[in-house]
C-alpha cells in the first residue's frame, strides 16, 4: 500500500546530501582564476599583435633613409630642371620679329664668310648639292653645337658648311625678348652650293 513505501524523494535527498560528489565542483574561485587567467593571457596577446603590425625600428630606419634617399633625388631633378637652359628653335619659316631679325643677320655673315671660302675641291670638282644644318647658338653668341640633318651626299660640302659655320662665329648675342628669355637658339636652315660656287640658303 501506499503508506508502507519508503519515502524515496527524502532518502535520496539525503544520500545526495552525505556522499561525497564524483565530479570536480565548479567554485567561484576556480571561475574567476580563469578569468583572470585569460585575461592576462589576452594582454599578453595584444601588445605582441601590435608589435607585428608595426616594423621594428632597424626596418622603420631604413625605411625613413630610403625615403629621405628619394626625396633627396627628387628635389635635385627639379633643380636640374629649373637650371636647364632655355632652348629655341627657328628655321626660314619664322615670323617672329626679333628672331626673324636675328636670323636675317645670321643669314647675311654666314653667306658672306662662305662665299669668300668657297670649297676649292668643291670648286675644282664642279660638285653641287644642298645640304641642312642646324646650329645651336649660345646666347653670347658662341657655337654650342652643329648637327647635319639632311646631309648633302658630298662629303665636301657636309665638311665646308661645318667649317663655314665656324669661321663665321661668334655671332651676334641672342636677343632679349620679353617673356621669352632664350639661352640657346637652334637655327635650322638649308644650305645650297650652287653652280658659279655661290652659297646660298633658303
Amino acid at each position: 500500500s501506499p503508506d508502507m513505501r519508503p519515502d524515496q524523494g527524502d532518502a535520496e535527498a539525503a544520500r545526495e546530501a552525505g556522499a561525497p560528489s564524483s565530479q570536480p565542483q565548479c567554485t567561484t574561485p576556480v571561475l574567476a582564476t580563469r578569468a583572470q587567467s585569460d585575461r592576462a593571457v589576452a594582454l599578453e596577446a595584444n601588445p605582441a599583435t601590435q608589435d607585428a603590425l608595426l616594423p621594428d625600428a632597424p626596418e622603420l630606419s631604413e625605411r625613413e633613409r630610403e625615403q629621405a634617399r628619394l626625396a633627396a633625388e627628387i628635389d635635385d631633378a627639379l633643380q636640374a630642371y629649373a637650371k636647364r637652359p632655355r632652348r629655341k628653335f627657328i628655321s626660314a619659316q619664322t615670323k617672329e620679329y626679333a628672331y626673324a631679325a636675328y636670323m636675317r643677320a645670321w643669314v647675311a655673315r654666314v653667306e658672306r664668310i662662305g662665299n669668300l671660302n668657297y670649297p676649292p675641291e668643291a670648286r675644282e670638282r664642279k660638285i653641287h648639292g644642298d645640304l641642312i644644318l642646324t646650329v645651336a647658338v649660345n646666347r653670347d653668341g658662341t657655337i654650342e653645337s652643329i648637327d647635319i640633318v639632311k646631309s648633302s651626299g658630298e662629303r665636301v660640302l657636309d665638311d665646308a658648311a661645318t667649317q663655314i659655320v665656324r669661321m663665321s662665329a661668334p655671332f651676334n648675342e641672342i636677343p632679349e625678348v620679353r617673356d621669352d628669355r632664350v639661352d640657346i637658339l637652334h637655327i635650322t636652315r638649308t644650305w645650297q652650293f650652287l653652280p658659279g660656287d655661290v652659297l646660298r640658303h633658303r
